[in-house]
């Protein structure tokens, strides 16, 4: 399910939870963004931190911790 405004994420939650818990999951919810590939074979840029490559330099090693990258 998507859900675009507070008042459909709401009713939806009210309809199958009923009046008081739907109202309160719904007061729960948070706004968030949906990461989709890229279209028509382009890669990603592996420029940000939600995906692709590490932010270093190809020379720089990556941090370890305890052995674990």
């Amino acid at each position: 399910m998507q859900f675009y405004d507070h008042a459909t994420l709401s009713r939806v939650c009210v309809g199958r939870l009923g009046e008081k818990a739907g109202r309160q999951f719904a007061a729960m919810a948070r706004g968030g963004f949906r990461l989709l590939r890229p279209a028509g074979g382009m890669r990603a840029t592996g420029r940000c931190r939600l995906g692709g490559p590490a932010l270093l330099d190809p020379e720089t090693r990556r941090p370890e911790q305890g052995g674990v990258p």
